[in-house]
């Protein structure tokens, strides 16, 4: 409405400046006819003017019409905008709180995360410390278990090879028993005693104070020296010769060795065998003992790890 009333305003104005331009512009007239000839072409033009000016006026009534209908659509798209326009900065209101919401509780789940990476970093350090000594602990384990093992086959050797020990040495005491007995019927007789024994190998002392056993019996009279213990054991009372002879491979970490003759368990007699350049070294020598029935003489190795060698003997006899 509006624009129609400012519309007819203009339309007006423009026929009154036409109507002024029109009496401006009045040609002179000589006479009435001609005044009334002129005026009414003037009159037909301005009809004709008229005419075109009201179909002028009927377009620009349609174009106003059509107009007034897109405004009024325009302006209901306007406020259809306004309410989407509205509903949107709603939403953008919620969306901006709930982004602050989220925002926040992101803030919450980093630190919690941290919190969390940190603490799974210690459990993963207490767990590799763990680990290690776990591991350690089995190690250690495993190297007793193996020790174990080894403990166990040698004392299933070492308990073997005693029984078997105890077995021969039971037979020889069997015979040394009867050589005994028949020496004591025979003891106005004098019977002779005399033993010789060599080493059938090599021998390597494991321990301190070893018994030397000469293991291979060449000569036995008189049933008086034990190949199982080598301990010879008096079976007649009288005065004895002994003689040894013992070979020793030293080698510059074991440059001495201590080879006595033991009575009873006491020390009689000392061999000293040393040597500087990892050869072999050879003691020997001779003792005379009084002995009675039951006495024992042996010979020991006060070291370890020393080695005798096979060439090595032990012998003695009772004079007459």
């Amino acid at each position: 409405m509006y624009f129609s009333k400012h519309i007819r305003e203009l339309i007006v104005i423009v026929l009154v400046i036409e109507s002024s331009l029109c009496d401006m512009n009045e040609p002179r007239c000589y006479s009435r006819f001609d005044y009334e000839e002129k005026m009414l072409e003037k009159m037909v033009r301005t009809e004709i003017k008229m005419e075109e000016l009201l179909g002028k006026l009927d377009a620009l009534g349609k174009r106003q019409m059509h107009v007034e209908t897109e405004v009024d659509s325009s302006v209901e798209d306007i406020h259809a905008l306004e309410k989407r326009l509205t509903h949107a900065e709603t939403e953008v209101d919620t969306s901006v709180k709930d982004s602050q919401v989220l925002k926040k509780r992101l803030t919450q789940l980093e630190t919690e995360l941290d919190n969390s990476t940190k603490e799974i970093h210690g459990l993963e350090k207490k767990h590799d410390i763990e680990k290690e000594k776990s591991v350690k602990a089995i190690h250690d384990l495993e190297e007793r278990y193996n020790s174990l093992q080894t403990d166990l086959k040698k004392n299933e050797n070492t308990t073997k090879s005693y029984f078997d020990v105890r077995e021969k040495s039971l037979e020889v005491f069997d015979q040394r028993l009867d050589a005994i007995s028949k020496n004591i019927t025979e003891g106005m007789h004098q019977s002779p005693v005399a033993f010789f024994a060599i080493l059938s190998t090599d021998l390597r002392t494991t321990s301190s104070f070893q018994t030397l056993v000469f293991t291979k019996v060449v000569t036995d009279v008189g049933g008086g020296y034990n190949p199982g213990t080598g301990v010879f054991t008096t079976p007649v009372d009288g005065l004895y010769v002994f003689s040894t002879s013992v070979m020793v491979n030293l080698s510059t970490s074991t440059t001495f060795a201590h080879i006595r003759i033991d009575k009873n368990g006491g020390k009689v007699a000392y061999l000293y065998a040393n040597d500087s350049d990892g050869d072999f070294e050879t003691v020997s020598g001779t003792i005379i003992l009084s002995l009675k029935v039951g006495d024992n003489v042996k010979m020991l190795c006060d070291q370890s790890g020393r080695t005798i060698h096979e060439f090595s003997i032990f012998s003695g006899f009772r004079l007459e």
